[in-house]
């Protein structure tokens, strides 16, 4: 038994020798430049040593375009057939030979010089044009680590790149639809071509899709507005919903953004009315036209703008004389998620909800137990706050 496993790494090894012979021409990747060949800065490229990352950046920024046949060569480095067949030998033999055959054999390093390849692409940066199609296959690969070097290449490099970035915004595989929307994010703040394709990212059916899109939307700013605003007046549902989202990711000045949700706040479909109030709410402190546009949606039929809308005026204690009477009114709306919010919100607003107590104390026999929870700590809270405002 032990025979014919060595004869069979024998031939296996013979095989390897004689394909080395046979495919081992110098390629473009073994040119060298200041003694070392493009394959070996690149690997330099992820080093734990600062200085020596810096000096293979150093190395690419000057090699230019130069460097780019190389790192194509390596973005599509495999393992030798060799390589690949031992190791997947050395898991079938016994333990005794498969550690002598794992010691005769190099770890597999393709991996490895594709993400370095990519890494090193992204620093050529705009030169790497040429590079592209091969990235675009690397962004689709089923390796974590390359494809999101890839899309970093990608969003450096522009142009065309950025195409290839958006229409991986509609793969099928939310893997690379996220590392998509985080390439589009390294590119230059000022290139927004491509912000609608990343603007409908922010709907996403995949929660780690959204999140790194608005990350990417951050990084773009305020550049993108005009095309969020637009899309705002947008005839398709999805689109609108989704500029919603950016606004309250952008969090542009409220001159701009609260007229436009306050519009959408009208909307004939209560999913928009109800994003637009909620986006309303994450806009920071409430002025005088948010809260009436709060109060004005109290009368809502749709339950999750009404929740909304108290929510918004929870956030306004200094105005208790205009938000207080409203938030008392909100004590016997049908729904108990809005009753137990608005509860909470009076609780919020210190003595001047002094004239809802008693509201509150008839809430505090509500059927719903988190409602009467809530108001009996909203009523503690005012009675406490009035009761250090009068002793000495």
């Amino acid at each position: 038994m032990k025979k014919r496993w060595w004869i069979m790494l024998a031939v296996l090894g013979g095989v390897g020798v004689l394909a080395g012979i046979l495919f081992s021409r110098p390629g473009p990747e073994a040119r060298v430049y200041r003694g070392k060949s493009i394959k070996a800065w690149a690997l330099q490229l992820n080093a734990s040593s600062p200085p020596a990352r810096a000096e293979a950046t150093a190395a690419f920024t000057a090699l230019g375009t130069n460097a780019v046949p190389g790192l194509v060569r390596l973005l599509e480095a495999r393992d030798s057939f060799s390589r690949r067949g031992l190791l997947s030998l050395a898991t079938k033999l016994p333990s005794r030979l498969r550690g002598r055959v794992l010691k005769w054999v190099r770890d597999p390093e393709a991996r490895m010089v594709r993400s370095a390849a990519a890494r090193a692409l992204a620093v050529v940066g705009p030169g790497a044009e040429a590079a592209v199609p091969a990235l675009a296959r690397a962004l689709r690969t089923d390796e974590a680590h390359v494809r999101w070097e890839a899309a970093a290449a990608l969003g450096g490099i522009e142009g065309s790149a950025l195409a290839e970035l958006a229409a991986a915004l509609t793969d099928k595989d939310a893997n690379v639809r996220r590392a998509a929307a985080y390439g589009l994010g390294e590119t230059g703040p000022n290139k927004v071509t491509f912000a609608r394709a990343l603007l409908r990212a922010l709907g996403d059916e995949h929660q780690a899709v959204r999140i790194t899109a608005a990350a990417s939307m951050l990084k773009l700013g305020t550049n993108v507005l005009p095309v969020v605003l637009e899309a705002c007046t947008s005839s398709d549902g999805h689109t609108r919903q989704c500029a919603a989202t950016a606004l309250g990711v952008l969090k542009p000045a409220r001159e701009i953004s609260v007229p436009v949700l306050m519009e959408m706040a009208r909307d004939k479909d209560p999913t928009f009315r109800a994003l637009a109030v909620q986006t309303l709410t994450m806009l920071g402190l409430p002025d005088r036209k948010m809260i009436e546009a709060y109060k004005g949606a109290l009368g809502d039929p749709t339950v999750e703008v009404r929740l909304a809308a108290v929510r918004g005026l929870g956030q306004a204690p200094w105005q208790a004389k205009a938000v207080v009477p409203a938030l008392t009114e909100c004590l016997s709306d049908d729904s108990p998620q809005v009753r137990e919010s608005a509860a909470r919100g009076l609780g919020t607003m210190g003595v001047g909800a002094k004239p809802a107590l008693a509201e509150l104390a008839r809430l505090a026999e509500d059927k719903e137990e988190p409602v009467r929870a809530a108001a009996k700590e909203a009523a503690a809270r005012i009675e406490n706050v009035e009761a250090a405002k009068t002793q000495p």
